[in-house]
């Protein structure tokens, strides 16, 4: 999802598929030639502006390859990152390597990850709550570099989706409050796409299910959250769930609807998704050419 960058500078998504804009290119993503570039990349873009050690770099990124070897990933990674991003357009070395040390130029690069976080700063802390939160939930497209087991992204993973789940939890919480139960709904949904293993998410979304008087549609809820943490971990909800599962008939009354009859109104709290719907959401997300 855009948000509004500088077009000087090359901007790098690292919130589901790893995604480089190049100012200057082609709009379309650049690609890499390797996985070893891409993780690279991913290090300096979390730490941008901030010079590292190249020896924490190499154990952290290929802890079990020798120094040899450790020396040519890192050498060619760099010169990977560089076919990329220094094009005859853009000329400035935007991967500064001297001695032990490298970086990248923090007035060259922004991320989708640092502005997530700007944003979920401002919104839980007050600051136009409503706007930066949906701003921030719209940028979370995923979780950091999914299928990377890297220990070292784990814990940037970990973070940002407890930044998420805070965000999705706030905002929703707030539309409730203002009875604005349609898009407390939209939201709920659009972040167990996001973020299917989370279960906060899965709570808040049962919550706006059961405010709005759909209690069908939030018992549906609690029990894909189960059948997901069994399939994926052979694991049940946890008591927070279940507790959360246990108090929904003391959610707000039933709100109605009068029908006369037809399609349903848009953005009806009681419509009811369809699996096709949300693969279909997905595949706008990920920006997927053609969707049938």
């Amino acid at each position: 999802m855009d948000f509004d960058r500088q077009t000087s500078k090359v901007f790098v998504q690292m919130l589901g598929d790893l995604k480089v804009v190049v100012p200057g290119e082609s709009s379309l993503p650049q690609k890499f030639r390797s996985r070893t570039a891409e993780r690279l990349l991913s290090w300096l873009a979390l730490r941008l502006g901030q010079s590292m050690s190249k020896g924490e770099l190499l154990d952290q990124l290929w802890p079990d390859s020798d120094g040899v070897q450790q020396a040519q990933n890192l050498r060619r990674a760099i010169s990977d990152i560089r076919k990329v991003l220094e094009s005859s357009e853009s000329p400035t070395i935007a991967v500064m390597n001297q001695g032990d040390r490298i970086w990248l130029e923090a007035e060259l690069f922004t991320t989708d990850v640092d502005e997530f976080k700007r944003l979920t700063n401002a919104g839980l802390e007050g600051i136009n709550p409503e706007a930066s939160l949906r701003t921030a939930i719209d940028l979370y497209l995923g979780s950091l570099s999914p299928g990377d087991p890297a220990p070292w992204l784990q814990v940037h993973r970990m973070e940002l989706e407890e930044r998420f789940s805070q965000a999705v939890d706030h905002l929703i919480v707030h539309l409730l409050n203002l009875g604005r139960h349609a898009e407390a709904l939209r939201i709920g949904r659009q972040a167990v796409i996001a973020a299917p293993l989370r279960e906060d998410v899965h709570i808040a979304l049962m919550r706006a299910y059961a405010s709005a008087g759909l209690k069908l549609q939030a018992i549906s809820q609690y029990e894909e959250l189960e059948t997901l943490l069994i399939n994926e971990w052979g694991e049940h909800p946890s008591a927070k769930s279940v507790r959360a599962f246990e108090s929904l008939d003391e959610a707000t009354p039933p709100i109605r609807e009068m029908s006369q009859g037809g399609a349903i109104r848009v953005g009806s709290p009681f419509y009811v998704e369809r699996e096709c719907d949300r693969l279909f959401l997905r595949g706008i997300q990920n920006s997927e050419g053609t969707i049938l």
